[in-house]
């Protein structure tokens, strides 16, 4: 439809005139023009909050200066022009900054060309941090004009170099947090590595250069065409408007319900709500990537992972999907995700997370099949379920979802309230790392950074940021920066969001001089991990060292770092050529292949960031051999059984699993013990889950005592597995009593001499003294108690945490003379009453 006025289309003609027109049919082949140029030229027909910042100073000649507005004013041309559409205003810098006029100046293309018309050129300096600075705090602002939920673009144009590279590197990085910003620099005088550090990556895509003013009409459309690609990303809620609010690799299936339940209008929203999920994802081919299937009866696989590698493109084929209608088998859309989407030869990375969102607004059609493909599919992705209305199966929405609910299991009451969950998720599904870990990050401020190089390091540690769950009961972050001496730019407990922590990493100045790595290593140790800075006793202390070349003095470094590895795990970062690689072999821990990365340069270190997140998230990475043993006996219930197993599961994905690494077995108790599989039986984590969704409970008895037997004298034998260097852990897990407590306490006794044990109670029936006797000392380390199964998720990341404390110490036995009378060969096996059958062994 076209509305519109004689006055809108000719603004020279009064709308009582109609001089210059012989005709009626003149006038309508004047204004088809109109709307054939129109629809021709305009290249952006979206919403965007645009800023020009145009170069006044003095080495710009008035004839350039005058190509910058004419440049301006073509592109604006470009955009659809409207209160409701795109919005422009423009600075002018040089000495100082002008606001010519702010996005709500103007509403109309006529009115915006009129006034880019009167700027005149102030001259003067360079001083490109300031127009940066104000268009961060002045032109994006309500007052001004700018939208809360519109996305900001900022085109700065210069012919040279500014007044201050490493402010304006400052500046630009503070102003990328809130606008996408594209810099355009013009002859050859202009500083590339300066374009560089004021726009967004990648490069090919928001640096513009050309040759003299005049050559600015070649790259027209090409920006425009791209500015108007960033206008499509729907921003974040809060204030970050352009700034995807996943910034990580992961690999994304939406598995959508097509089922005839769903209204056509419904499964439009669903369709708008994965469009909206996409925007705030950061899509590319080394970044985000996502696939969509849909199920009803069967399920189809709309478009793979590999089929798509821009958001356009993404956004475009979800247009296409068409409502298939029929059953809800949810089970087959699940498995196909598993068996299927994520395939290398459908797009998924081996070493990249995988993230499934699902999509329901009813009950599946088998419930059994759909919670056993749910927890097939959860062994290699973690699963998002989403339930809509009131005919939704709330257990079978948790049962198909990760753990723990309120983070992964989402209900709304229609399909228009999916946009209130939109932010949520995708903050959820961003971070790789949901534990707890302290985190310090030493970075390099010495002379041989240059200022560029060290903002880049700035970015780095915000990308890194932004791949953790940062909160007081998830993921802290302090920083140091080491230079001559080392300076905490802040604690652990300083910031508690994200953003903050983002705002406070903008906020670091570089303070030069030598590279006393060693006196950073030193306050890492005695000051940042102490309780008075945040660091929590019992979350694993990780600390991340970049450096460009060698320390002031090798020797004390070393020493500094043997002492650092005993509270943390060192990663070091070596960036270029004149590193010391011996050096930052000593600082950080073994395997180098995990601890230790070098770059060429600072623009690489957005190529380690993944992997770096990925490895500082697992929470143990030292050797352990552990033998979990599950209760499963009568009085366990099924679905009780399971949680054990998910716990068990969730307990396995906290450690480095591998020959080198940490091995696994698992003991199931009853009347007797039985080994469901061996500490060599699997090498991987995949085989280790796999493996414990095999298990069957065999009900009975509750013979502890076997089963503490069967650890010793069989799980942690060379023939299954046992290392003899490697510290060896045993989780225990009930629901009550033993069936013989006095032959339970001499198997644990027996069995603390060699390997650390704790003690997991669920429930009221526990016996706390038998859990305490079987358990290593201290009770407060080594004893957990659950009030039911459901919670054994709350004790995860401490357990996990408690346990990997034992790969760098000897386990402490409570006795360490056995009494003689200890051996229960056979272990005593009690009669037990199956139904109404007692069994006497």
């Amino acid at each position: 439809m076209w509305h519109c006025t004689l006055e809108s289309f000719f603004p020279i003609y009064g709308s009582n005139s109609t001089s210059g027109l012989s005709s009626v049919s003149s006038f309508f082949t004047l204004l088809l023009n109109k709307m054939i140029n129109f629809a021709i030229f305009t290249v952006c027909m979206t919403q965007a909050d645009i800023i020009f910042i145009l170069d006044g100073s003095s080495s710009v000649k008035a004839a350039d200066f005058a190509k910058q507005l004419q440049f301006i004013k073509s592109l604006v041309r470009k955009f659809g022009v409207g209160p409701n559409a795109v919005k422009v205003g423009v600075l002018q810098y040089s000495t100082n900054t002008v606001q010519e006029f702010n996005l709500n100046t103007h509403s109309t293309e006529v009115a915006i060309l009129a006034a880019v018309d009167r700027i005149k050129q102030k001259k003067g300096g360079t001083n490109t941090a300031v127009a940066l600075s104000t268009a961060r705090i002045s032109s994006f602002t309500a007052a001004k004009g700018d939208r809360p939920n519109v996305p900001n673009i900022v085109i700065v144009m210069t012919d040279g170099k500014s007044n201050n590279m490493a402010a304006t590197a400052r500046e630009a990085n503070r102003l990328r947090n809130i606008a996408s910003v594209f810099a355009i620099g013009v002859g050859s005088n202009v500083r590339t590595a300066e374009l560089k550090a004021m726009a967004n990556d990648p490069d090919s895509k928001y640096v513009f250069t050309v040759t003299d003013f005049s050559a600015l009409s070649n790259i027209e459309t090409k920006l425009a065409t791209e500015a108007c690609a960033q206008a499509t990303t729907a921003p974040p809620e809060i204030t970050t408007k352009p700034t995807p609010i996943c910034m990580t690799q992961a690999d994304i299936i939406f598995i959508l319900d097509g089922s005839s339940s769903v209204k056509a209008a419904d499964f439009a929203k669903q369709l708008q709500f994965i469009k909206s999920l996409v925007r705030k994802f950061g899509v590319g081919p080394n970044a985000v990537k996502v696939g969509v299937l849909q199920y009803s009866t069967n399920t189809v696989q709309e478009f793979n992972l590999n089929t798509h590698s821009t958001e356009a493109a993404i956004l475009a084929a979800v247009d296409r999907i068409k409502q298939k209608k029929g059953g809800t088998n949810t089970a087959v859309a699940l498995s196909t995700a598993r068996t299927s989407s994520f395939t290398a030869a459908k797009g998924d990375r081996p070493n990249v997370p995988n993230i499934v969102i699902v999509m329901t607004d009813g009950k599946s059609n088998n419930m059994a099949a759909t919670a056993r493909e749910a927890n097939r599919l959860r062994n290699i992705a973690s699963v998002f379920a989403i339930g809509v209305g009131s005919n939704v199966r709330t257990a079978e929405l948790k049962a198909m979802a990760n753990d723990p609910d309120s983070k992964y299991v989402f209900t709304v009451t229609d399909f228009s309230a999916l946009s209130n969950i939109e932010t949520k998720l995708a903050t959820e599904a961003c971070a790789p790392c949901k534990g707890q870990t302290d985190i310090t990050i030493i970075l390099d401020g010495s002379e041989s950074v240059n200022a560029p190089d060290f903002a880049k390091q700035l970015q780095f540690i915000k990308f890194l940021v932004r791949k953790f769950e940062v909160g007081p009961n998830a993921v802290q972050v302090g920083v140091l920066q080491c230079y001559s001496y080392a300076v905490q730019e802040f604690n652990l407990n300083t910031h508690s969001t994200e953003a903050a922590i983002l705002d406070a990493v903008d906020r670091i100045k570089q303070k030069r001089g030598g590279t006393n790595t060693a006196y950073a290593l030193s306050t890492a140790r005695t000051s940042s991990f102490t309780a008075a800075k945040g660091d929590r006793s019992n979350v694993p202390n990780i600390v991340i060292v970049m450096t460009d070349g060698k320390s002031d003095n090798r020797m004390a470094t070393v020493k500094e770092a043997i002492m650092l590895r005993n509270i943390a795990s060192v990663y070091t970062i070596g960036v270029g050529s004149d590193v010391n690689t011996d050096e930052l072999k000593a600082i950080a821990n073994v395997p180098d292949s995990k601890y230790v990365f070098t770059v060429t340069d600072y623009s690489a270190l957005s190529s380690i960031t993944t992997q770096l997140a990925t490895d500082a998230c697992t929470l143990c990475k030292d050797q352990a051999d552990i033998t979990i043993i599950l209760d499963g006996s009568e009085s366990v219930n099924a679905p009780d059984f399971a949680k054990q197993l998910q716990f068990i599961k969730s307990l396995v994905r906290k450690f480095e699993v591998g020959p080198n690494a940490a091995q696994v077995g698992v003991l199931q108790c009853y009347s007797y013990a039985v080994q469901e599989f061996n500490l060599n039986t699997h090498s991987t984590e995949a085989a280790i889950l796999a493996a414990v969704d095999r298990i069957k409970q065999k009900r009975g008895g509750t013979n502890t005592a076997y089963a503490l037997s069967t650890a010793r004298t069989s799980s942690f034998t060379a023939a299954k597995g046992d290392r003899s260097n490697v510290p060896n852990v045993v989780i225990v897990m009930t629901d009550g009593k033993s069936d013989n407590r006095m032959a339970t306490v001499k198997e644990a006794i027996m069995l603390r001499n060699f390997a650390s044990v704790f003690a997991i109670g669920v429930g009221s029936n526990v016996d706390t003294v038998e859990l305490k006797a079987m358990a290593t000392d201290p009770d407060s380390k080594y004893v957990f108690t659950v009030t039911d199964f459901s919670l054994l998720s709350n004790i995860t990341t401490q357990i996990a945490a408690d346990a990997c404390a034992q790969t760098t110490t000897k386990p402490a036995s409570k006795i360490t003379t056995t009494p003689a009378s200890t051996t229960v060969t056979p272990p005593f096996l009690p009669c037990f009453y199956r139904g109404r059958e007692k069994i006497c062994p």
